[in-house]
């Protein structure tokens, strides 16, 4: 499954109609990496930099 299937983008919506149903989810559940929306998200992710985590730190008593 694509990990960005979940994210909403604006990107992915022309693919994610009842028209293209067979293509979104033969691309989107299976060959997503082949998909070129996927190639440009994980491009801009890498120019981004790294992905930015909140860590939380709990002090033991």
């Amino acid at each position: 499954m694509c990990p960005f299937v979940d994210k909403a983008y604006s990107r992915c919506s022309a693919c994610m109609t009842l028209r293209n149903v067979t293509q979104a989810v033969a691309y989107c559940a299976n060959r997503f990496v082949a998909c070129p929306i996927y190639q440009e998200l994980v491009a801009d992710d890498r120019q981004s930099g790294p992905v930015k985590v909140p860590v939380c730190l709990l002090a033991a008593s």
